[in-house]
């Protein structure tokens, strides 16, 4: 009876990891085919070249000017919602330098 329950906790905590696994190899892969579509649509839509790809998924903004930051975010994330694209979330986020960017996930 003891090496049954074993046997089958084993089992159980497998199977668990192995749909973990899935689940956030999944969802890493969609967060980077929608940074890919977002970069997409910012290049067709010729944005200044202020922008840099920092990660897979993080865009950050080479502009000291606050406003202007905040104006070229603001712009990002009309480009996608017009777009059409099926992104989850665009949250801003802080990078190098007191700079701002975008995570797309």
């Amino acid at each position: 009876m003891k090496k049954a329950l074993i046997n089958f906790l084993v089992i159980f905590l497998a199977i668990s990891g192995f749909v973990l696994f899935l689940y956030f190899y999944f969802d890493h892969k969609k967060s980077q085919e929608n940074a890919n579509k977002v970069q997409q649509v910012i290049l067709e839509a010729n944005m200044p070249r202020e922008f840099y790809q920092k990660d897979s998924n993080k865009f950050c903004i080479r502009v000291d000017d606050k406003f202007e930051q905040k104006s070229i975010i603001d712009d990002i994330a009309w480009m996608v919602e017009l777009s059409g694209l099926k992104v989850r979330q665009i949250k801003i986020i802080d990078c190098d330098n007191n700079h701002k960017g975008v995570l797309i996930k």
